[in-house]
């Protein structure tokens, strides 16, 4: 190598050029190529090598052994863009993946500059080659994300139509059930209807989940405790073919959860791993603390700062390919025959998670089994004491005036009857506008407003509001089919008095007792 002080200053200076493009192409995780199409003669940069997988200088650089490890899934796209560049004199700019020889996948992009001869024809080609497997793990992870989002509205807006026609059926074989004139042979078909509006409510609870629009009844929680006391539910749903281990952390931090919501997660999860060994094996539930940092998977972005409980859900079942595990968390999404799964489970499962302030970690491998990390937030007990509950109301009859206002014709309806054979004094309203116009002047007193959340033109809280003013010891009382997140969007805030559809009308009198307290009962 010639000493530097031979070299003139324009020697000096393209040497340094060199190095300078070296450390750019090196910081840049690109390589830079060179390809002439009549020899086939390729020349690659020692970070093409490794681009590659490769030990610099090793194998035949050539278009044939570049084109081998691209994957094969990409190789005929890869051969006709090139082609293409090559027939239009035109210009590289693609992306695909390769495969390296132990077996790791990258995606790479390749841009390129076409040669061309004095007549215009192409003789080669020059350009550099990038890794972007990050970007496009990112990329794809937010697409993820915003089709979830959008899945979740869809799916939240769905579930808020069903609950609607969920209170008519149910509220309707309720009244037909207490009424005494109801004909024998048909009361256990109207106590199948009303199980059967039941069983719906809770398939539309589970949407509302996965959209992260469903009601949380959220507590200081142990986790320890919720496990230990499913315990022996898992050895009777799982069966004695698969071995239960449960292993509790000592002096476990507590979270702040729905322990029904969160009862139904590890139920869900449960349930999936004995559907993964079906010829039996092991089953494990741990609880353990987790700090943030930690990874949530592969090329997965890492758990905020913070402390965290862990439980985890591990089973030795079939496992699941990558492709599998990418889709797991879409609604409607299953592996399991028709017959035997709604594809709801994982997706409200991850709902709850993400709705509880959580992040849920999923490792499987075909053959491997598969396992369920959840982690949710570690609280002080003493700084999220759950409130005490007040006296249970005894009766549901009252004498009070009640202002109904639902633009569902058949709710309406329903909830007038069912308050006034209570004893209530009822008037009721499609909108707001026509409830205000009922009440011009407040002429006549209202003790209690019973509004939907959601009407044509001014919302039930704006109603609300305007009512306040003219009768300023009003109560009200909210219905909805849609959960806190959704109701944030149309004026509700936290603390409101709520009815969530579809409610029974016993509860709904129960919680009308409630807002009015136990004065003017008869």
């Amino acid at each position: 190598m010639p000493n530097p002080g031979d070299l003139d200053r324009g020697e000096t200076t393209h040497l340094e050029d060199q190095v300078r493009l070296r450390m750019a192409l090196e910081a840049a995780r690109a390589g830079a190529w060179e390809w002439e199409i009549g020899s086939d003669r390729t020349l690659w940069s020692p970070e093409n090598y490794a681009l590659m997988g490769l030990p610099p200088g090793s194998g035949r650089a050539s278009y044939d052994d570049w084109l081998a490890r691209v994957h094969p899934d990409d190789r005929e796209r890869a051969q006709a863009e090139v082609a293409r560049a090559v027939q239009e004199r035109g210009d590289l700019d693609f992306e695909y993946r390769v495969v390296w020889p132990d077996g790791t996948v990258r995606s790479l992009r390749d841009i390129g500059k076409m040669m061309l001869d004095a007549h215009g024809s192409p003789i080669g080609m020059y350009g550099i080659q990038i890794d972007v497997t990050e970007r496009r793990s990112l990329e794809d992870r937010l697409s993820r994300a915003q089709r979830m989002e959008a899945m979740g509205r869809v799916a939240g807006a769905v579930a808020h139509d069903f609950n609607n026609l969920l209170t008519v059926i149910a509220g309707n074989s309720e009244l037909l059930e207490t009424d005494p004139l109801l004909h024998t042979d048909l009361r256990p078909m109207v106590e199948e209807v009303h199980r059967a509006a039941q069983r719906a409510a809770t398939l539309t609870q589970r949407l509302l989940a996965f959209g992260r629009r469903q009601v949380l009844s959220a507590q200081v929680l142990d986790l320890n405790r919720l496990i230990a006391e499913l315990g022996s539910m898992l050895v009777r749903t799982l069966g004695e073919d698969i071995d239960v281990t449960i292993r509790l952390a000592p002096d476990l931090g507590c979270v702040w959860a729905d322990p029904g919501q969160l009862e139904q997660v590890l139920l869900n999860l449960i349930v999936n791993a004995r559907d993964a060994m079906p010829s039996g094996g092991r089953l494990s539930v741990e609880t353990y603390e987790a700090d943030g940092g930690l990874l949530l998977g592969p090329n997965a972005a890492a758990l905020p700062p913070g402390r965290y409980v862990g439980v985890q859900v591990q089973d030795s079942g079939c496992g699941m390919d990558a492709a599998t595990m990418d889709r797991i968390f879409d609604p409607f999404f299953t592996t399991k025959p028709a017959y035997k799964g709604t594809g709801l489970g994982l997706a409200s499962v991850y709902g709850i998670i993400k709705q509880s302030g959580g992040y849920i970690r999923v490792e499987s491998a075909p053959g491997e089994g598969t396992a369920f990390t959840v982690f949710l937030p570690r609280v002080d007990e003493r700084e999220h004491a759950a409130k005490a509950g007040g006296d249970t109301v005894q009766t549901d009859r009252g004498s009070e005036s009640i202002l109904v206002v639902e633009d569902e014709p058949a709710i309406r309806e329903m909830i007038e009857s069912s308050l006034r054979s209570r004893g209530y004094s009822v008037r009721s309203a499609a909108s707001a506008e026509e409830a205000l116009a009922l009440v011009d002047g407040g002429e006549h007193g209202i003790d209690l407003l019973v509004t939907d959340v959601v009407l044509p033109g001014l919302t039930g809280p704006a109603l609300s509001a305007q009512l306040t003013q003219i009768y300023p010891g009003i109560k009200v009382l909210f219905l909805t089919g849609y959960g806190y997140d959704a109701l944030g969007e149309h004026g509700a805030v936290e603390g409101m008095e709520i009815v969530h559809k579809p409610f029974s009308l016993r509860d709904l009198a129960r919680r009308v007792r409630e807002v009015l307290g136990e004065t003017g009962g008869d």
